[in-house]
């Protein structure tokens, strides 16, 4: 061997279709000059070159839709041979990313009227076992955390009574109890006087020597 490398074939082929299409494209251009010189040459020549570029244009349209199909399909058949949970786990920094990620922005953004709206609270409260929950309640813990003085300074005992008293009928209470009170003052005065009889009935038989004859029957 003469330490001279040999010729790569592609190499050759690919060098030679640019030197024909070199050619052939000069060739073409002074055809065309020489064409443009004719009459009635030139619209002929405008008509094909927008036909040409139309059709360049469909051929990039479809090599676009040919290279995202292929494209998607070598997608897709990676994703089915690589774990990409266990890429993510070893090579991605989640804190960083975590970090990165602005959740009141993501809160503002949520609408939280529309999610209220599609909650059925009936289906949630049959759900829920209220006895089980009260169980669990100390209410105990929940008296003794209860401020009892700081709740009754913020009650206006004023207005409380004030409310009280607008609620009850006192002139008909006092009128019920006068009358209950008087009733029962003259059923006392009345047994009264008759034990009163009945003490001087005695007296006076006691004095005249006459026994207490029992009543009739």
């Amino acid at each position: 061997m003469d330490g001279r490398r040999a010729p790569d074939p592609l190499r050759l082929a690919v060098g030679a279709a640019a030197t024909a299409a070199g050619a052939l494209q000069r060739v073409i251009g002074f055809g065309i000059d020489t064409a443009r010189r004719l009459p009635g040459v030139e619209p002929v020549l405008v008509t094909l070159e927008e036909r040409g570029a139309e059709t360049l244009r469909g051929a990039d349209e479809l090599a676009d839709r040919v290279l995202h199909t292929v494209l998607r399909r070598v997608v897709q058949a990676a994703l089915q041979e690589v774990d990409l949970t266990t890429i993510v786990r070893d090579h991605v920094d989640l804190d960083v990313v975590a970090e990165g990620i602005d959740i009141q922005r993501i809160i503002d953004r949520v609408d939280v009227d529309a999610i209220a709206a599609r909650v059925d609270i009936p289906i949630i409260l049959d759900r829920v076992d209220i006895d089980a929950v009260a169980a669990r309640i100390d209410v105990d813990a929940i008296v003794d955390r209860v401020d009892v003085d700081s709740v009754i300074g913020r009650v206006d005992l004023v207005v409380l009574a004030d409310t009280v008293i607008e609620g009850v009928d006192l002139p008909r209470i006092i009128r019920e109890s006068t009358d209950s009170m008087s009733n029962e003052a003259v059923r006392g005065v009345r047994t009264q006087g008759m034990q009163a009889d009945d003490a001087v009935a005695g007296f006076v038989g006691k004095l005249f020597g006459r026994g207490h004859e029992p009543d009739d029957a």
